[in-house]
């Protein structure tokens, strides 16, 4: 079955060529349509109740697109050894290009 369809358009090029023509073309429009949203606030959106938080903090305090938003969850984030490593953690991104603050 296979071998037919390769034959038929070996047979039929100039209809080959044209179902060729009207995909490319068709993908050329697609393409065109596409866009892209790379806002950090919609890619945080969701029903959780921080996206009113985040908001709130942008309103307030001005909101910039080039942000890094980092989040660490764990139980005692406030004891000695997680205090060290969050420095630790600060100081390897100051270090890094590009890094304007931190």
């Amino acid at each position: 079955m296979i071998d037919r369809f390769f034959t038929w358009f070996v047979q039929h090029r100039r209809w080959t060529m044209l179902l060729l023509a009207a995909a490319t073309i068709a993908a050329i429009a697609g393409i065109l349509q596409l866009r892209t949203d790379d806002r950090v606030r919609d890619l945080l959106k969701s029903d959780s109740g921080d996206y009113p938080r985040l908001q709130e903090f942008i309103a307030s305090f001005g909101g910039d697109d080039n942000e890094c938003l980092i989040v660490l969850e764990a139980e005692e984030i406030l004891s000695a050894p997680r205090i060290v490593r969050l420095q630790r953690f600060v100081e390897d991104l100051k270090r890094l290009d590009g890094v304007e603050s931190v």
